[in-house]
C-alpha cells in the first residue's frame, strides 16, 4: 500500500480477495499450482504478470503521492465485473 488513501486501500484489497476467490484460490497458491504443472494456474500466474505490467505502464498504479487518474476507476469497474462474473456463474442448483 503505498499511499494513505485508506478507502482505496480497503477497495483495493477487496476487489484481490473478491477475484482470488472467484479464481479458486489466493494467487501464492495459483503459483504453486502451476508449478506443480496446471495449465489454468499457469495462465492464471500469466495474467497477473501480465495485470500488473498494464496497471504501471498505464499509470492506474498508485504512488506514495496518493492514487492516480484512473486507478480508482479501475477498482471500481474491477469490483462491478467480478460481481457480475460471481452472479452470473454460480450453482443454480
Amino acid at each position: 500500500m503505498a499511499h494513505d488513501d485508506h478507502l482505496w486501500n480497503l477497495l483495493g484489497m477487496l476487489l484481490v480477495g473478491l477475484a482470488a476467490t472467484l479464481l479458486g484460490g489466493c494467487p501464492l497458491r495459483q503459483l504453486v499450482l502451476s508449478g506443480e504443472g496446471d495449465t489454468d494456474a499457469g495462465v492464471t500466474v500469466l495474467g497477473l504478470l501480465a495485470g500488473a505490467a498494464f496497471a504501471h505502464n498505464f499509470l492506474l498504479a498508485s504512488s506514495p503521492s496518493g492514487t492516480g487518474t484512473w486507478g480508482p476507476v479501475a477498482v471500481v469497474t474491477g469490483l462491478a465485473f467480478c460481481v457480475v462474473v460471481g452472479l452470473l456463474m454460480r450453482d443454480k442448483g
